[in-house]
Parts: C-alpha cells; sequence; structure tokens
C-alpha cells in the first residue's frame, strides 16, 4: 500500500508514525515545503535567540519513511493521486 502524508506538521508528522507502525507493509512518504519539523510553540524562543523552533524532519519521522521536500498542488480526483511538481504515488 502506498501513502503520502501531505505536511509534516503536528498531525503529518503523528500520522506518518502511527501508520508506519500500524501498516509495517506501507510505503509512506510525506510531502512537507521544507526538511524541518517546525514547533511553532518555540517560534519565539527561536526568535529571541535563546533556543531553536526546527528539528530536522528525518530526526522526528520512523525509520522507512519517506521525506519529499515540496508541495502538494492537488488532492484527490477519480484516480486516487496526489500530484506535486515532480510525480506522487498514484
Amino acid at each position: 500500500m502506498k501513502i503520502v502524508v501531505a505536511g509534516a506538521g503536528y498531525a503529518g508528522t503523528i500520522a506518518a508514525n502511527r501508520l508506519a507502525k500500524r501498516v509495517r507493509d506501507a510505503q509512506i512518504t510525506v510531502v512537507n515545503p521544507r526538511a524541518e519539523f517546525v514547533e511553532r510553540v518555540r517560534l519565539h524562543e527561536q526568535i529571541s535567540g535563546t533556543g531553536s523552533a526546527a528539528t530536522p524532519l528525518r530526526a522526528m519521522l520512523r525509520d522507512g519513511i519517506g521525506i519529499r521536500v515540496d508541495s502538494v498542488e492537488k488532492i484527490g480526483g477519480p484516480c486516487r493521486s496526489a500530484s506535486s511538481r515532480g510525480s506522487l504515488h498514484r
């Protein structure tokens, strides 16, 4: 089974990790505009210079989950696909 998770915010990261744990044979790809997970609640620390709000996305995802730095342009349609600037799962 091929699964695309659009976005690696809190919900997308948790969804990808839970799917990887529960659906062992799934090929999961997370599509996100940046290669970092941004903790929005920590942005004030980054702005003030006392901490960081970004963690490499690879460190937040289970082994075997693919990462694609890109934007999802379209979801759905009759063939149940997602598209980005390059090709994704169909």
